[in-house]
């Protein structure tokens, strides 16, 4: 599946959220062994520069470690994983907000939409 990078964001950071999704997700569990930076360079159609500065944000955030020659793993610590996917979820949910006021709707608007089974007929 190609990737597609918007242009508001830096590259590496939109790698990086990506990546952090799939250890959100359990693709990626506790413990194991991240892709290398080749392989996801490959799979991006980026540098691998790109991919080194999204691993070290990952790392910096204490989602993966580098062990030396055998790559990067996803961290053991489920306090770790738990407080970054919590602080993605607020990200998220404040940029759900804002974008919504910009519309006029108030808070209890956005939970009755949150709330409801609102798909459009198709």
């Amino acid at each position: 599946m190609a990737w597609t990078f918007q242009n508001t964001l830096p590259i590496y950071y939109q790698i990086a959220d990506v990546l952090r999704t799939r250890i959100f997700c359990g693709e990626y569990p506790p413990g194991s062994r991240m892709p290398s930076v080749r392989d996801v360079a490959l799979e991006t159609a980026t540098n691998p520069n790109t991919v080194v500065r999204a691993f070290a944000l990952l790392e910096e955030e204490g989602l993966i470690a580098a062990r030396r020659t055998l790559g990067y793993f996803v961290t053991e610590d489920d306090e770790t994983v738990s407080r970054a996917k919590t602080e993605k979820a607020i990200q998220m949910t404040n940029e759900y907000r804002e974008r919504m006021g910009t519309f006029g709707f108030r808070a209890e608007d956005m939970i009755r939409f949150l709330s409801e089974d609102n798909k459009e007929d198709s």
